[in-house]
């Protein structure tokens, strides 16, 4: 009967994490910039999260989520752009390239200060949702930006300009099976590598 009892009690715990695990090297690109290449298309239920600290370049301080597997950041085409804001660069700046360069004009300015402080390591956190992201800095909500053109689910790379990626571990772990079709995605990108972890969609 206590067997039994165990056996029930751990059978209504929560499943969270599938057994899937993948960790791969940035790439370098030109002028200090880092791809992160992801294991599919972002879908909502997906979370990333980079470790890094603020350089003195404020102009460069900029993390794109782009459409496939995009290296030029230079255009006018990504999904979600996080920068300083030219005048305050202690603020952030949040757009969309729909938003930024289309027809909405109006761009999406993160009011907390002191976010991309030079030498300050910081964590930042995007969540993926039905709705569009939700922006959090060390674990305080700051922004959320409706999903607009081009959309979350054409995401398939992350780049990284104006930042020192930190690392909160040191190895990677062995490589497991990952089946990115049928779970959510944790995306984590910290010095040299990203990190992807599977979870059991609910």
């Amino acid at each position: 009967m206590f067997v039994l009892g165990l056996v029930t009690a751990f059978s209504l715990l929560p499943l969270v994490y599938a057994d899937g695990y993948s960790c791969k090297p940035l790439e370098q690109g030109s002028k200090g910039v880092l791809f992160a290449t992801l294991e599919r298309h972002l879908e909502g239920g997906d979370n990333i999260t980079i470790y890094a600290t603020a350089t003195s370049d404020i102009k460069k301080r900029r993390i794109y989520l782009l459409p496939g597997e995009n290296r030029e950041t230079n255009n006018t085409y990504y999904s979600l752009e996080i920068g300083s804001n030219s005048l305050d660069n202690q603020n952030y700046t949040y757009y969309s390239s729909k938003c930024r360069h289309g027809s909405e004009s109006a761009g999406y300015r993160g009011t907390y200060s002191g976010h991309f402080v030079e030498g300050k390591k910081f964590k930042l956190a995007i969540k993926v949702r039905q709705d569009g992201y939700y922006i959090f800095r060390d674990d305080k909500l700051l922004w959320t930006l409706n999903n607009r053109e081009p959309f979350y689910d054409s995401v398939k790379s992350i780049a990284v300009v104006g930042f020192k990626l930190d690392s909160p571990t040191k190895t990677c772990e062995k490589a497991k099976d990952l089946k990115v079709n049928e779970n959510d995605m944790d995306i984590v990108i910290s010095s040299g590598v990203v990190e992807t972890r599977t979870r059991y969609r609910k």
